[in-house]
């Protein structure tokens, strides 16, 4: 029952990391929509995208 579980958990937690990646590669994206829109200025973009980039790395680490 223990190894059943753990295999779940470790499916799970893969799967979640997958969610995120693909959220912020989704985020990337609305950051260069909105600063070719001329929404945000370029260095909010630049700023936004280093958060992202930051939180990118922190899941490769895992």
């Amino acid at each position: 029952m223990k190894a059943n579980f753990l295999e779940q958990f470790v499916k799970a937690r893969h799967y979640a990391d997958e969610v995120d990646e693909n959220a912020l590669t989704v985020e990337l994206e609305v950051i260069r929509h909105m600063s070719e829109a001329g929404e945000i200025s370029d260095s909010v973009a630049r700023e936004l995208r280093s958060h992202v980039y930051a939180l990118q790395a922190s899941l490769e680490n895992q």
